[in-house]
């Protein structure tokens, strides 16, 4: 099933905790970014792969909070984000948990039915044909504005 409104990859319970147990790590200076092994989804005629950076994000310590630059300091002065002297430290005790959510569907679904939702759709360009019924997928490309 491909769910563009769910923000998880939804697994059966069955195989959920030995994905999390797989898939969690400690995020390193780059943070998600590791070399660990990445989740590959079997469809019939094509192959998902999702990357640790796909699949994972921070969870704890401070990997979330971004330095304020110099003028927004100026400016709010006492009000600015500050990080802690530790804060690269705090970073890498952050964990990468699995974007997964645990579900066992009803029949008359597969009980090996997944959901894909954002971490595919973010990686995977998706075209939803209506007629057919059916669904390809294909990389996408990420262009990053410049500034």
């Amino acid at each position: 099933v491909v769910d563009t409104g769910t923000s998880l990859l939804g697994v059966p319970r069955k195989i959920g905790r030995e994905l999390v147990l797989r898939l969690r790590h400690k995020s390193s200076r780059a943070g998600c970014k590791t070399n660990l092994p990445a989740l590959e989804i079997q469809l019939e005629q094509f192959t998902l792969v999702l990357g640790p950076s796909d699949i994972t994000r921070a969870e704890g310590g401070v990997a979330a909070l971004k330095e304020p630059n110099a003028a927004a300091q100026e400016q709010t002065n006492s009000t600015a984000l500050k990080m802690p002297a530790n804060a690269a430290q705090e970073q890498t005790n952050a964990t990468c948990m699995p974007m997964l959510m645990f579900m066992d569907l009803p029949e008359p679904l597969s009980p090996k039915t997944l959901i894909l939702g954002e971490p595919v759709l973010q990686k995977y360009y998706t075209v939803f044909d209506a007629l057919a019924p059916r669904i390809g997928f294909a990389t996408a490309h990420h262009v990053r504005p410049t500034l």
